[in-house]
């Protein structure tokens, strides 16, 4: 079946963690951008905005998360700290990948949206201007929703990546 096993697992845990990123990243960007100064008339966190924003950013979260082995990256940098300790484990991994997923969904976000209207330029500013606030949002995203969905996950999939034999 296409949730059961190891890539069952991965994709569970790939759609449930980028579908809570890019639901909160869509909210946050419209809602900014509604409150610019000379934006206040003008309806941009509409319903049918968000829906746009999420399944584009979502379609791209989904892809890159399949592409980029952020997670083998986060434990490699555990092995090479040589943290023990579950909780500070949990926290490194969720900081890493938040900060690997929020850096490229939004900058290929960005290119999507901006490039043919403002150029390089326009894509470069849109993302400098959002990544301070995109950033804390998805790390503290993984780390409250990593230990939860990876439950689900394994309970779903019945596929448990910790467990050595079934590796």
């Amino acid at each position: 079946m296409v949730f059961k096993g190891p890539a069952g697992f991965g994709r569970i845990m790939n759609i449930s963690m980028n579908t809570a990123l890019c639901l909160a990243i869509s909210f946050l960007i419209l809602s900014v951008i509604q409150r610019q100064p000379g934006m206040e008339d003008i309806r941009v966190l509409t319903p049918p905005a968000y829906l746009q924003m999420f399944i584009s950013s979502f379609v791209v979260a989904y892809t890159l998360a399949d592409l980029i082995p952020a997670f083998s990256w986060g434990a490699s940098l555990l092995g090479a700290l040589r943290v023990r300790n579950k909780l500070w484990a949990h926290i490194i991994l969720s900081i890493e990948l938040g900060l690997v997923y929020a850096v490229s969904i939004l900058f290929v976000c960005s290119f999507i949206n901006n490039f043919l209207t403002a150029g390089m330029a326009g894509v470069i500013g849109f993302f400098l201007s959002f990544i301070p606030l995109i950033l804390p949002l998805a790390m503290a995203l993984v780390v409250i929703l990593l230990i939860p969905l990876r439950k689900m996950a394994v309970g779903i999939s019945g596929f448990d990546p910790t467990r050595r034999s079934e590796a």
